[in-house]
């Protein structure tokens, strides 16, 4: 009969130990992928800006030529 106390006592202190482990082994994967996709959140926000300033520097430019033609 010591014997199973002792293996209800060590059982006890390795799931004591056990579970905050993988509490934390959760959440550090969790955070891995917010961070991931974060990540392709800002170079979808990137690309799109790269080509709304693509877009202004053509009407800039349609604009000029156009400034150029009225002013002859």
């Amino acid at each position: 009969m010591p014997n199973e106390r002792t293996n209800d006592g060590e059982r006890a202190v390795f799931f004591g130990l056990s579970v905050p482990l993988v509490g934390i082994l959760v959440n550090v994967v969790l955070i891995v992928m917010v961070n991931g996709r974060i990540s392709q959140l800002e170079n979808r926000v990137h690309t799109g800006h790269d080509m709304l300033i693509g877009k202004v520097g053509e009407i800039d430019s349609r604009l000029a030529r156009l400034e150029e033609r009225l002013a002859k």
